[in-house]
């Protein structure tokens, strides 16, 4: 606030100035307009982003060193010609910033927006002609968006640095795919295909990218090498203050005239900052309507994930056929083969891939991996999601609409526990099924692939269950396999393994010929992009030697 109030006086003085109002000699004593904002004289111009000046304060003088906010002008000498023709001997304007305790420390400097004229500060000035950059360590600078306006004014008018700037040259050359049609996907990735771009298409009908990642699960034709190679072409969510043509045009697919709309977006906002998606309509001949369509995937700043605010979740383990069926709009005839599977509640899913396992029907359930939960944490669950792990419960609506608002105005919770007051006798039918923090997961051991001496100790088996898993010759492949009591260990045994999820102690004991190595890797890979086939799988495997590791587990990993 108190940095809006001085900017307020910096402009009076600016229009005084205007109309020779106020005449400041060059030997004028500095002078104090607001503890903020405060008039100096410049002494020295020491390079394109610092300055030495003269404050005075009851007739004592002080000099200060000021580095300007918000640029890097890295020892340009033509950033320090321009900053000294600007400057040197003359009176100028400086500004706090009210966020500066977060920015760079540097012993003896303080940090300022220096204005000398009736319209930018001198940050905004360097980077408008192309003499300095962004630094990004003052990204929360109150003044951060004017700035990125000034750079993105000297990229579009390629001046100084950005004299060789294109679209192609930038990381701007984009495509929202969660917005882009088929045309537009086979036009911007060279090669492909009609039918890959209309999985892409179909995928993100049931489910909306969620990351760029994502979209290596729509289509068995988009691996790792593709996506590799089109990484830095992908978007979910489109910021609109500095994506480029390609995601712009993307972003306004249901108007004809796209590329001459996405040509005014660039215009406009050299001049304006998009506050949010609604400012699109400024825009001429852009309509609310169409704007609304699509709010969900614009931003304002750089955003990576997209998260669905509408998107309705349903806990596979725990809800009913109707709460399933609203969270993810399947056929009856998938979601009658799905309630099949899920018979008997003495066991419960660790993975929604051994959902696709225990059928021979195509549940298709990649399409739903959005909208579909195996746990539900209680701490970030949205209504739908909460009301549906007590699905199977006797409850009536109202006392279950009392309890999940009373869980979501106490929470965030600590520890699962903390709910017990909350749900009262109803905790211990849902408690396998929560949690609040990635710690109160369970410990899964995949019985089909660990050592059978490490699951019957690891899971502390009755002699008599242990006796008949020990002795069975078979692998399982759904619950209804088992030959011993499973009721005792249903929450830590696993039939399949999710790759991508997978703990570090699940991974090590799938295969005796896994290194602790091999397993790091396939941790550190997956945070980078998820395993989606078994062709990935066992490319990586064999590129780090565990071919063999690769053929005793492909059978019983999933990927989601």
């Amino acid at each position: 606030m108190k940095n809006i109030f001085s900017k307020a006086i910096l402009a009076i003085l600016r229009v005084s100035f205007l109309f020779n109002l106020i005449v400041i000699p060059i030997n004028a004593e500095p002078l104090i307009i607001s503890e903020d904002l405060i008039m100096a004289k410049v002494i020295e111009v020491i390079d394109g982003e610092a300055i030495k000046v003269i404050e005075t304060h009851n007739d004592a003088q002080e000099v200060k060193l000021i580095r300007f906010i918000g640029v890097k002008t890295n020892a340009s000498q033509e950033a320090m010609d321009y900053t000294y023709n600007q400057l040197i001997g003359k009176v100028v304007f400086l500004l706090k910033d009210d966020n500066a305790a977060s920015f760079p420390k540097q012993e003896d400097w303080e940090y300022r927006y220096v204005y000398h004229t009736l319209a930018q500060s001198i940050s905004e000035e360097l980077l408008m002609y192309g003499y300095a950059t962004i630094d990004e360590a003052f990204k929360n600078a109150d003044q951060y968006k004017d700035l990125i306006q000034s750079e993105e004014y000297a990229k579009q008018k390629r001046f100084g640095l950005w004299k060789d700037y294109t679209e192609l040259t930038s990381n701007s050359n984009k495509i929202n795919i969660n917005v882009a049609t088929v045309e537009d996907l086979m036009n911007h990735f060279e090669g492909l295909s009609s039918l890959t771009a209309y999985d892409i298409f179909h995928y993100r009908e049931h489910n909306s990218f969620n990351t760029i990642e994502e979209i290596k699960f729509a289509s068995d034709e988009i691996d790792k090498e593709w996506f590799d190679e089109n990484e830095s072409k992908l978007s979910v969510v489109t910021d609109i203050n500095s994506a480029g043509i390609n995601e712009l045009v993307s972003l306004l697919s249901n108007y004809s005239n796209n590329e001459e709309l996405a040509e005014k977006i660039k215009e406009y906002r050299l001049f304006h900052w998009f506050e949010k998606p609604e400012d699109l309509t400024k825009v001429e001949d852009i309509y609310e309507t169409h704007v609304k369509s699509i709010e969900r995937f614009i931003a304002t700043t750089p955003v990576k994930e997209f998260i669905d605010p509408d998107s309705i979740v349903a806990n596979i383990n725990t809800a009913t056929k109707n709460q399933i069926k609203v969270a993810t709009n399947m056929s009856s005839d998938k979601l009658y083969d799905l309630l099949k599977l899920r018979d008997d509640k003495n066991y419960m899913f660790k993975t929604l891939g051994e959902l696709e396992k225990g059928t021979d029907e195509d549940l298709e359930i990649k399409k739903y991996i959005d909208n579909l939960s195996i746990y539900t944490n209680v701490n970030t669950a949205g209504e739908y999601e909460l009301k549906t792990i007590f699905g199977g419960l006797n409850i009536s609506d109202s006392t279950l609409d009392t309890v999940v608002k009373n869980v979501i105005s106490t929470r965030p919770f600590l520890e699962k526990k903390d709910i017990k007051k909350l749900v009262g006798a109803y905790y211990d039918d849902i408690e396998p099924y929560i949690y609040t923090k990635v710690s109160e997961l369970p410990k899964l051991v995949n019985i089909n692939l660990s050592s059978k001496t490490y699951v019957v100790s690891v899971l502390d088996m009755e002699s008599i269950d242990a006796k008949k898993y020990t002795t069975n010759k078979y692998h399982y492949t759904y619950y209804r396999d088992f030959n011993f009591s499973y009721k005792p260990y249903k929450e830590r045994i696993s039939i399949y393994t999710n790759i991508n999820t997978a703990s570090y102690d699940e991974l090590n004991h799938l295969a005796s010929t896994l290194s602790s190595s091999m397993v790091n890797r396939i941790i550190e890979y997956r945070q980078e992009q998820p395993f989606t086939s078994l062709g990935e799988v066992n490319d990586f495997f064999s590129e780090h030697g565990h071919h063999h590791a690769y053929t005793q587990i492909k059978d019983y990993i999933v990927f989601y």
